[in-house]
């Protein structure tokens, strides 16, 4: 009587771990381009925020400790942003927004916890008050945009500041639309 055995023989495993072990390389892969793409879209969106809110304190006057403000600044480094304002105390006849004023007096800071890393920090960027009008050195020397790129390993993205006061942000390129 001849007997048959159940069972895989060592070639149909091998074959089979082989497969698996593909499969997961191939979806390592993915979900390591995907995390930091997500980081890169986080850290836009902090570096977003932080100018659309220096701006806005522009627009509407944001008093800072009972001071006025004469122009509020936003300067993005490469792991974090500081808000700062020059404000002058109203009660104090001789002080204004041409003398007399503090400057740099800090509001917040905020980390970019998003992981990704602001490549070339713009520098200090500032808005005007009560127009909010954006300021910046790229500006004076003729230039319409302000590029804010952002990476993380192979991920890239970037942050436009337009002349006109524009913000966006922008996934899996460097470049600014004109």
């Amino acid at each position: 009587m001849h007997q048959t055995r159940r069972g895989f023989t060592l070639i149909e495993l091998m074959v089979v771990i082989a497969i698996i072990g593909i499969v997961m390389s191939i979806l390592l892969v993915s979900f390591s381009r995907e995390r930091d793409q997500r980081a890169v879209r986080v850290t836009a969106h902090l570096v977003v925020s932080a100018i659309r809110d220096t701006q806005n304190n522009a627009l509407i006057g944001r008093k800072i400790d009972d001071r006025r403000p004469c122009t509020f600044y936003v300067n993005v480094g490469a792991n974090s942003s500081d808000r700062t304002a020059d404000v002058y105390d109203p009660s104090d006849a001789s002080a204004s927004c041409l003398s007399g004023f503090d400057s740099g007096v800090l509001i917040s800071r905020t980390d970019f916890e998003g992981g990704a890393v602001v490549s070339t920090p713009p520098g200090v960027i500032s808005f005007s008050v009560p127009h909010g009008v954006v300021t910046h050195s790229i500006f004076s020397s003729n230039g319409t945009v302000v590029r804010i790129p952002i990476t993380q390993g192979s991920a890239q993205g970037v942050v436009c500041l337009y002349k006109s006061g524009r913000v966006d942000s922008f996934v899996n390129t460097l470049a600014c639309p004109t």
